[in-house]
């Protein structure tokens, strides 16, 4: 009897653990969207039993007309977009969890591989320009005030489960202000964010894409190498 109740005690902890990550991961998605102009629905951490989703930070932007065949810079700025605020996501779950995360995060790799492969002429295009994409996100969201911003919108998350976008962005912005009169947090949490970096830099090898049967895969969702 103890022990059971002792196994339940873990289970609680560990299911409070994922709704946790499961905020930072959806708040990344909602304040890569603010910090590029771009609008959404809402952002919650409601699990979806119909498509398994854990949480969604839910569109309201349409696609460009003729996407798939349109290969002009406007389009391209367009996918770019969309695959950095995909990229938000993992980025703030990695970040928050001092770790190299990339399973929870198959749907959004699955989304950003569609994005991708539309212009690109070969898988290592694929794998290079999903690393850089990675890298910009990061430099969006590992700032001081932008991290500020996240922790804001992920706190809120998980007390409220729904934001709506001009919920979220005031949330946001009052956090990032408030960091205003506090140049002493500022500092340490750019050390924090620094020494992060160094530990865990982006590698290529995380993001090599290649064809299993009719499946993409990659080294990074499929397989996370550990530090």
């Amino acid at each position: 009897m103890k022990y059971s109740s002792q196994e339940g005690e873990e289970g609680r902890r560990g299911e409070m653990k994922r709704i946790e990550v499961t905020a930072y991961h959806e708040a990344g998605h909602a304040v890569c969207s603010l910090l590029q102009d771009v609008s959404f629905k809402h952002v919650t951490i409601k699990p979806n039993k119909a498509n398994g989703s854990l949480g969604v930070c839910k569109s309201s932007r349409r696609a460009p007309a003729n996407i798939e065949h349109a290969d002009s810079p406007r389009v391209r700025r367009w996918i770019e977009s969309e695959v950095i605020i995909f990229a938000g996501g993992y980025v703030a779950q990695q970040f928050y969890a001092k770790k190299r995360i990339f399973g929870g995060a198959r749907g959004d790799w699955s989304a950003i591989f569609d994005l991708l492969r539309l212009h690109s002429r070969s898988m290592d295009e694929i794998s290079a320009h999903h690393a850089l994409l990675t890298i910009r996100a990061r430099n969006l969201l590992l700032q001081p005030f932008s991290w500020r911003m996240v922790e804001a919108v992920a706190r809120e998350l998980l007390q409220r489960h729904i934001l709506k976008f001009k919920e979220a962005r005031d949330i946001a912005m009052q956090a990032s202000n408030a960091l205003l009169s506090s140049p002493a947090e500022a500092q340490r949490l750019q050390r924090e964010i620094a020494d992060y970096r160094q530990l865990f830099p982006i590698r290529l090898s995380d993001f090599r894409w290649q064809m299993t049967s009719a499946t993409p895969v990659t080294n990074g969702a499929a397989r996370p190498k550990k530090k």
